[in-house]
Protein backbone atom coordinates (compact mmCIF):
# COMPACT_ATOMS: atom_id res chain seq x y z
CA UNK A 1 0.00 0.00 0.00
CA UNK A 2 1.28 3.20 -0.95
CA UNK A 3 2.14 6.47 1.57
CA UNK A 4 1.10 8.91 -1.19
CA UNK A 5 -1.76 11.46 0.23
CA UNK A 6 -3.23 13.60 -2.29
CA UNK A 7 -5.46 16.57 -1.43
CA UNK A 8 -8.76 16.51 -3.33
CA UNK A 9 -12.24 18.03 -3.11
CA UNK A 10 -12.67 15.02 -0.66
CA UNK A 11 -10.20 15.64 1.68
CA UNK A 12 -10.83 18.87 3.31
CA UNK A 13 -9.54 17.85 6.77
CA UNK A 14 -5.60 17.31 5.05
CA UNK A 15 -6.21 20.29 2.97
CA UNK A 16 -7.02 22.23 6.09
CA UNK A 17 -3.58 20.91 8.02
CA UNK A 18 -1.28 21.97 5.44
CA UNK A 19 -3.17 25.04 4.63
CA UNK A 20 -2.33 25.66 8.90
CA UNK A 21 1.24 23.93 8.38
CA UNK A 22 1.99 26.78 5.37
CA UNK A 23 0.28 29.71 7.25
CA UNK A 24 2.18 28.96 11.16
CA UNK A 25 5.41 28.20 9.09
CA UNK A 26 7.96 30.11 10.14
CA UNK A 27 8.76 31.59 6.83
CA UNK A 28 4.87 32.48 6.67
CA UNK A 29 5.05 34.16 10.80
CA UNK A 30 8.01 35.88 9.50
CA UNK A 31 6.39 38.14 7.19
CA UNK A 32 2.83 38.01 8.59
CA UNK A 33 3.55 39.07 12.40
CA UNK A 34 5.38 42.13 11.30
CA UNK A 35 3.00 43.10 9.18
CA UNK A 36 0.09 42.71 11.20
CA UNK A 37 1.81 44.67 13.82
CA UNK A 38 2.35 47.57 11.40
CA UNK A 39 -0.45 47.74 9.97
CA UNK A 40 -2.57 46.94 13.44
CA UNK A 41 -1.00 49.92 15.22
CA UNK A 42 -1.66 52.31 12.19
CA UNK A 43 -5.63 50.95 12.45
CA UNK A 44 -5.75 51.49 16.19
CA UNK A 45 -4.42 54.76 16.02
CA UNK A 46 -6.76 55.44 13.55
CA UNK A 47 -9.86 54.08 14.96
CA UNK A 48 -8.79 54.75 18.53
CA UNK A 49 -7.67 58.28 18.52
CA UNK A 50 -10.63 60.08 20.08
CA UNK A 51 -10.50 57.61 22.64
CA UNK A 52 -6.29 58.62 23.81
CA UNK A 53 -7.27 62.14 23.94
CA UNK A 54 -10.82 62.23 25.49
CA UNK A 55 -10.21 59.92 28.33
CA UNK A 56 -12.28 57.05 27.13
CA UNK A 57 -11.40 53.50 27.89
CA UNK A 58 -9.77 51.38 24.78
CA UNK A 59 -12.47 48.61 22.94
CA UNK A 60 -9.77 45.97 23.70
CA UNK A 61 -12.15 43.95 20.92
CA UNK A 62 -11.38 46.35 18.32
CA UNK A 63 -7.58 47.04 19.12
CA UNK A 64 -7.72 42.77 18.78
CA UNK A 65 -9.10 42.95 15.39
CA UNK A 66 -6.59 45.61 14.53
CA UNK A 67 -4.04 43.42 14.95
CA UNK A 68 -6.08 39.75 13.98
CA UNK A 69 -7.43 41.29 10.04
CA UNK A 70 -4.01 42.37 8.72
CA UNK A 71 -2.18 39.05 10.20
CA UNK A 72 -5.08 36.96 8.28
CA UNK A 73 -5.24 39.02 5.01
CA UNK A 74 -0.73 38.61 5.10
CA UNK A 75 -1.80 34.52 5.70
CA UNK A 76 -3.87 34.53 3.32
CA UNK A 77 -2.06 36.31 0.64
CA UNK A 78 1.23 33.85 1.17
CA UNK A 79 -1.19 30.72 1.02
CA UNK A 80 -2.91 31.69 -2.18
CA UNK A 81 0.57 32.27 -3.67
CA UNK A 82 1.89 28.97 -2.31
CA UNK A 83 -1.41 27.28 -4.06
CA UNK A 84 -0.65 28.68 -7.32
CA UNK A 85 2.88 28.74 -7.42
CA UNK A 86 2.36 24.87 -6.56
CA UNK A 87 -0.40 24.38 -9.07
CA UNK A 88 1.59 26.12 -11.66
CA UNK A 89 5.01 22.93 -10.72
CA UNK A 90 1.89 20.23 -11.22
CA UNK A 91 -0.01 21.79 -13.69
CA UNK A 92 -3.07 21.15 -11.50
CA UNK A 93 -5.64 23.01 -9.72
CA UNK A 94 -5.71 21.91 -6.38
CA UNK A 95 -2.24 20.42 -5.60
CA UNK A 96 -1.60 21.87 -2.32
CA UNK A 97 -0.61 19.08 0.33
CA UNK A 98 0.29 16.24 -2.56
CA UNK A 99 2.23 13.76 -0.73
CA UNK A 100 5.09 12.24 -1.59
CA UNK A 101 7.22 9.20 -1.02
CA UNK A 102 9.63 11.37 1.05
CA UNK A 103 6.54 13.54 2.78
CA UNK A 104 4.86 16.98 1.46
CA UNK A 105 6.27 18.42 -1.26
CA UNK A 106 6.47 21.69 0.24
CA UNK A 107 9.63 20.46 2.12
CA UNK A 108 8.16 20.69 5.28
CA UNK A 109 7.98 17.03 5.92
Amino acid sequence: MSDKKTVGRGNVKNRLAVSLEIVFSSFSLRKSVPTAMVVGTCLNAINQFPRFFHDKPLVWTKVCLNYLVPFLVSSWSILSVRISKEDTVTGKKGSLGKRTENGPEDGTG
